[in-house]
């Protein structure tokens, strides 16, 4: 008698979904870290491996760097990052850099872009690659990233300028910086939304 009860149980168990916890549950920790890496990889906190000291970092790179959660094995952790459609936009749509020992985006995604999302976030990233794509590293500082000069820092330069004044700088510079007017226009629009969010 007890031992149909028990195997009773053991199916009602099993049918119900509690046979398979151990499995549901390493579903959520894995859904539970890949957005948690999302969203450190957007504020710029995840540790770099210590082999790169620093440049452009992409892709697959930023996927390499997290260790699996807690009872996830590796390469079950690889494939689901790997299968992630979110995460994947972030590592190919944001200009991953690494400073300091962080792997993250050239500047923080501003807090009123990030919850906005949708269009507005959309059109954040494209601008973040095209002044990466463009040399604007190369004379200015943006963040973290960039060389001091002999451009001005732009981390904050919308809070200086307005977005037409940018724009105009962009096309008819003070030498030593070379005009952008001949960017492609998607591109050149891309740089001017960007830069007018830095403030």
């Amino acid at each position: 008698m007890c031992a149909s009860v028990a195997a009773a149980l053991a199916t009602l168990l099993a049918l119900s979904g509690c046979g398979s916890s151990d499995t549901s549950t390493r579903q959520a920790r894995i859904a539970a870290a890949l957005r948690k890496l999302e969203g450190d990889l957007l504020a710029g906190t995840v540790k770099a491996p210590s082999s790169f000291r620093g440049g452009h970092v992409i892709g697959t790179i930023a996927l390499v760097v997290a260790r699996a959660p807690h009872g996830v094995s590796q390469s079950e952790w690889t494939a689901a990052i790997a299968h992630d459609k979110r995460l994947l936009r972030v590592a190919e749509e944001t200009e991953l850099v690494v400073v300091g020992g962080t792997l993250g985006p050239m500047v923080a995604t501003p807090a009123r872009i990030r919850r906005a999302g949708g269009a507005e976030l959309a059109e954040y990233r494209a601008g973040e690659r095209a002044v990466a794509q463009s040399g604007c590293l190369a004379c200015h500082k943006i963040g973290a990233n960039g060389n001091p000069g002999p451009g001005p820092d732009l981390t904050e330069v919308a809070a200086r300028l307005p977005k037409a004044a940018i724009e105009r700088t962009l096309i008819k510079p003070v030498a030593p910086m070379p005009s952008f007017k001949n960017l492609p226009p998607e591109r050149f629009t891309a740089v001017v939304a960007f830069l007018a969010q830095l403030k």
